[in-house]
């Protein structure tokens, strides 16, 4: 918004007789009366001298493009930043969610290790397991808790069981072909035949290479 000044003449003229100027005259030259506008304050120039020059107003209805060029880079750099914060978030969280996942992974692969290493570590375990399955449960169910449920299927249903027979039909072994009779001193007393501790070695076997199969394709993926 700026002022403009128009300067319009003011100042009237007064006219007297000319004997009024001869000595001794008494008569006194009548005063000059500026026209003025009574709605029009008076305002001072730069030299202090009252005037009486209309003011007009004028508002200036341009935009500085300037301006929205900074408003607009602001609001600009505004979501650009936010949208950088949200995206180191989002990475900060996939690197934990992925550090968390391997720690877990290297985990289990240590307790399938724990577990394929019982195949050899005691030969005599095996005949005892299929003769009696809930021993497979006292000797291994700390480490299959550790496991998700879902996985060593083999393992949790045999430590259910309830005899050798039981065992040689979930390993598909005939229940005739389960036992073994030994004669020792005139005596005869079963134990589990070689093909069901094979068929129950297998099975067992297979479970644990197909857990730790899983966990290393989901690492290479």
């Amino acid at each position: 918004m700026h002022f403009v000044i128009t300067p319009t003449p003011s100042a009237s003229t007064a006219s007297f007789p000319l004997s009024s100027l001869a000595p001794g005259s008494t008569h006194q030259a009548p005063s000059a009366t500026p026209a003025s506008s009574p709605s029009m304050p008076a305002i001072t120039g730069s030299v202090g001298v009252p005037t009486t020059a209309p003011v007009h107003i004028v508002e200036d209805s341009t935009t500085n493009p300037w301006d929205v060029a900074a408003v607009t880079s602001g609001v600009l750099i505004g979501l650009i930043s936010l949208a950088i914060a949200g995206w180191a978030l989002k990475k900060s969280n996939d690197a934990q969610n992925a550090i968390g996942a391997e720690r877990r992974r290297t985990f289990e692969l240590e307790v399938l290790r724990e577990l394929i290493m019982s195949f050899d570590d005691n030969a005599e375990r095996w005949p005892k397991i299929a003769d009696a399955p809930i021993l497979l449960d006292l000797q291994f169910g700390g480490r299959l808790a550790l496991l998700p449920p879902y996985e060593l299927p083999q393992w949790r249903k045999i430590a259910k069981l309830a005899n050798v027979e039981d065992v040689a039909e979930a390993v598909g072994i005939e229940r005739g072909k389960a036992v073994k009779w030994n004669v020792q001193s005139d005596r005869q007393f079963p134990s589990p035949s070689p093909e069901l501790l094979l068929a129950l070695r297998k099975a067992m076997y297979d479970d644990v290479i197909s857990a730790i199969e899983r966990r290393m394709n989901d690492r290479d993926s």
